[in-house]
């Protein structure tokens, strides 16, 4: 299966990326939530981490996800969406 665009495809994308912007900028970066997850965790604002540490061994215990998953995006060519 060949996902390349075609020419005519390729410059409709092309002419599109001047008006498109991400929407959330690293919404779906995991490694950058994990990170961020940690740093929450470490300062602990609310003092609740005593209280979800289950849930919290959860999240860091998946952090071999992150790394496929930054693989799988490296590899995989971003498209746009239009989710109207």
């Amino acid at each position: 299966m060949d996902f390349r665009d075609t020419p005519d495809e390729a410059e409709f994308r092309s002419g599109l990326r001047q008006w498109l912007t991400e929407t959330l900028p690293g919404f779906h970066d995991p490694g950058r939530r994990l990170e961020a997850l940690r740093a929450v965790i470490a300062a602990d604002p609310c003092g609740r981490v005593a209280t979800v540490e289950p849930e919290i061994e959860t999240a860091l215990g998946s952090e071999h996800l992150v790394r496929v998953a930054a693989d799988l995006t490296a590899r995989v060519p971003r498209r746009m969406s239009f989710l109207d």
